[in-house]
């Protein structure tokens, strides 16, 4: 996304054990990218007012 900062992929364990993250920021938006154990890719994202 242009003009997001994006951050370094972690790993979580939300929605399951062993996901990788990818979170993007910008726009007054939290962007997030989950790869998932099984290889399906699912994204989201919030509106935020203050980070």
């Amino acid at each position: 996304y242009y003009g997001y900062i994006k951050f370094d992929p972690c790993i979580t364990d939300f929605p399951e054990k062993g996901c990788h993250v990818i979170v993007g920021a910008g726009n007054n938006e939290l962007n997030f990218h989950v790869k998932l154990p099984s290889d399906q890719m699912k994204e989201g994202s919030f509106k935020v007012t203050r980070m």
